[in-house]
């Protein structure tokens, strides 16, 4: 997090400290605990830790998608790498992909686990893959746990793991 410049109050988080985040962006603090339908059964410190993570996943897929020739650039409401309100979430993909000069929606997936392998599934957040479907979006999978990355352009229903077009390791 801090190799990518976040901002203090992530680094709090990280930290452990949601006092001190609270403490250093009251605002920003007050749309993290406003997240309740986003955080599901997770304590706000864990939810808060997983987003993040999730942040630093998205800024290491565009470094190393762009070893491959692809341009990406962060798009959804999260892209300033701050927490907004829960009013104002949107099912916006989380990059805009541009491959040779077409621009393409893209949503990143990805697991720290071994949970893709051993189910053989990949999982998605509610609503996610109809939403992904709409947008004509692309799906950018990352699994750290193998170090293979995907990128699928039509979503079936019931898609596996198996059914990844792999590319290289991330």
């Amino acid at each position: 997090a801090k190799y990518f410049r976040f901002p203090e109050f992530s680094l709090d988080i990280l930290n452990g400290d949601l006092a001190k985040a609270e403490s250093d962006d009251p605002a920003q603090y007050a749309n993290l605990v406003s997240q309740t339908k986003q955080r599901d059964s997770r304590d706000l410190l864990t939810y808060a830790k997983d987003a993040i993570a999730g942040w630093i996943v998205e800024d290491l897929t565009l470094v190393e998608f762009r070893k491959f020739g692809f341009m990406l650039r962060l798009n959804g409401i999260d892209k300033e790498r701050k927490f907004t309100h829960s009013s104002v979430i949107t099912n916006q993909a989380d990059f805009i992909l541009t491959y040779n000069g077409k621009e393409y929606p893209a949503e990143l997936a990805s697991t720290l686990e071994d949970s893709w392998i051993k189910y053989d599934s990949i999982w998605l957040r509610i609503n996610k893959l109809d939403h992904l479907r709409e947008q004509k979006a692309l799906l950018i999978g990352t699994d750290l746990y193998t170090g293979k990355f995907a990128l699928v352009s039509q979503f079936q229903s019931g898609l596996r793991y198996d059914d990844y077009t792999l590319f290289g390791k991330a």
